[in-house]
């Protein structure tokens, strides 16, 4: 399946081929783009189990055709049971493979409540034959690519019992290529299917997912599962890159940390414009002709792009750290998350050829490293619904455990909270005072579902996995989609379109560790790397990183042309007709 598709009437990009075919299948059968998340969700859950499931959850944003936003909240919740002293040793310190593996790991999940609630809503074909192409293909089984054959390599030691006979069904890791069938999770899926969320939640199949979790010396239980709702929350909403965004509120820091980096961006953009101008601005046009300099803004210098967007992703974690939590009532605005005085202190201080050290505001901890996950699925309907959706199971396979009897990999999204400060996540993310677990609360994410528009019309569905680098990947196709001139010349942005966007070479900085991330693979990368180095950051190279899966509508007289992208660093399709 190609990994750009364009048409005019409907778009699709995901993270499997077979994902993206089945969200076309409900789309062209009468369904609307949420009957196509519904689809392609459930097949990831059998075809991704490595980063996404139905033991999972995830946020969605959905814009109507009339132009009405909304935004469902499927985070997972932590157990009524939760006792912080589990996760911690004899010193009051996080143990942190406590929160990975095994039962203390599980979280209650949201997935399936989530989309059924999306459905329910905004549905246009039955629940049943959205489910059942996952179903299916669960049953008769599928050959693995390569990024699920690493993944049960890179993990199979944690696996438990049950874990085992679905991964390694010969006792060893399969191959990329290799069938795998998943019996128990296609009945499972044929139960949600026949019998709608409520299969999920209460019966045999939550008394398998409980029992599991507790043999494994969890705490979640039956009731937290019957207990558990998704909630209806306002999009979080702003400007960014001249455009109009709806995002993910609380519990989602990603959503905030993203209009945080563009209202950075765009402040010290304009204030170097207007020192410019008024350094070169001349007195008379005859001067401006013998000189050849303007009264306009002043054109960014390519070499200082990298390290403005750097300094603004810094700055957005140190927000995250000091402010981040979940919240009863969710805010709206960028304000209400991080107020204007927070704002204006991390905003002071940039140097458009230094790096700022985070000590200025934060004590560093040793980093951590933690292999790519989750999953997001991009859709534009027919009839102008649009919709993006991130879900997750956490780290690779989830908490390692998959419940016998239901077939269900269970996440470890308790991982995502704080248990003790001074200590942090796999991601290498400090923990914060305002993120501590607490019974019945959601963890902090960096999921960051975003539809753009403007003037009222959607210009851009975007979104991608890769935990706390989601925001500032999804800052940087967002700004290279939107930048014109000097900028796309140089490669460090791009205005080709959005497959030259998506593919362009990755930067992540996350405040702690005070370390630049620059992706290897592309030379120009390495003069990114080059150039910030420069400027005293500490610069460190790696592997690609996220999967972006985005749409964007592209408008003119003739007509409008949709662009759907699955990122090349993935194994997803695109599908546009």
């Amino acid at each position: 399946m190609p990994q750009r598709a364009t048409g005019s009437t409907a778009a699709i990009a995901t993270a499997h081929a077979l994902a993206t075919d089945a969200a076309r299948h409900a789309l062209e059968r009468g369904g609307s783009a949420v009957d196509g998340l519904v689809a392609a969700s459930m097949m990831l859950s059998v075809v991704q189990p490595q980063s996404t499931g139905i033991g999972g959850g995830g946020f969605a944003i959905v814009l109507a055709a009339d132009g009405s936003a909304s935004a469902l909240d499927f985070r997972e919740t932590a157990p009524a049971a939760l006792r912080i002293d589990d996760y911690l040793d004899a010193t009051g310190g996080a143990v942190g493979e406590r929160s990975r593996t095994g039962g203390l790991a599980v979280a209650v999940p949201g997935y399936v409540a989530g989309l059924g609630e999306l459905h329910a809503r905004f549905g246009r074909r039955p629940w049943s034959e959205d489910v059942a192409e996952a179903a299916d293909v669960a049953e008769r089984g599928f050959p693995i690519g390569a990024e699920l054959a690493h993944a049960i390599g890179f993990v199979h030691a944690t696996l438990n019992p049950a874990a085992r006979a679905v991964f390694l069904p010969r006792g060893a890791v399969p191959r990329a290529g290799e069938i795998l069938r998943f019996p128990a999770l296609a009945g499972t899926l044929r139960a949600i299917g026949a019998h709608g969320p409520r299969a999920f939640y209460r019966g045999a199949v939550a008394a398998d997912l409980a029992r599991a979790t507790q043999q494994a010396g969890g705490r979640m239980t039956e009731a937290d599962l019957a207990a558990y709702q998704p909630r209806w929350v306002e999009p979080l909403q702003g400007r960014a890159f001249g455009n109009d965004i709806f995002t993910m509120p609380q519990p989602s820091a990603g959503g905030a940390q993203l209009l945080a980096m563009a209202e950075l961006v765009a402040g010290w953009r304009a204030q170097r414009e207007l020192g410019c101008a008024a350094t070169f601005r001349p007195k008379g046009r005859a001067k401006a002709a013998r000189t050849g300099f303007f009264a306009g803004p002043c054109p960014l210098p390519d070499a200082e792009i990298p390290h403005l967007w750097t300094e603004a992703m810094r700055r957005s974690f140190v927000l995250r750290l000091r402010l981040s939590g979940d919240a009863a009532a969710p805010a709206r605005v960028l304000a209400d998350v991080y107020p204007p005085v927070a704002m204006q202190d991390v905003a002071s201080g940039y140097d458009p050829m230094l790096a700022t050290p985070t000590a200025r505001w934060l004590a560093s901890p040793p980093a951590k490293e933690a292999a790519p996950n989750t999953s997001h699925v991009s859709i534009v309907d027919s009839q102008g619904m649009a919709v993006a959706s991130t879900h997750t199971v956490n780290l690779l396979l989830g908490s390692g455990i998959v419940a016998p009897e239901s077939g269900v990999v269970l996440n470890d999204e308790m991982d995502d909270f704080t248990f003790a400060l001074g200590t942090e996540n796999a991601f290498g993310l400090a923990g914060s005072a305002a993120n501590l677990a607490r019974p019945g609360a959601r963890p902090v994410s960096s999921m960051t579902p975003v539809i753009a528009t403007r003037n009222g019309q959607v210009v851009l569905v975007v979104g991608t996995p890769g935990g706390t680098r989601i925001p500032t990947v999804v800052m940087q196709v967002m700004a290279r989609v939107a930048a014109r001139g000097s900028e796309a010349a140089a490669g460090l942005q791009a205005a080709a379109g959005l497959q030259a966007a998506v593919a362009a070479p990755r930067v992540h900085h996350q405040a702690l560790p005070d370390r630049v991330e620059v992706e290897t693979g592309q030379p120009a990368a390495d003069a990114i790397a080059a150039t910030l180095a420069q400027r005293g950051h500490s610069v460190h190279r790696r592997g690609p990183w996220c999967n972006v899966q985005a749409i964007a509508l592209h408008r003119s007289v003739t007509g409008t042309e949709l662009e759907a992208v699955s990122d090349p660093r993935g194994e997803g399709g695109a599908a546009a007709w």
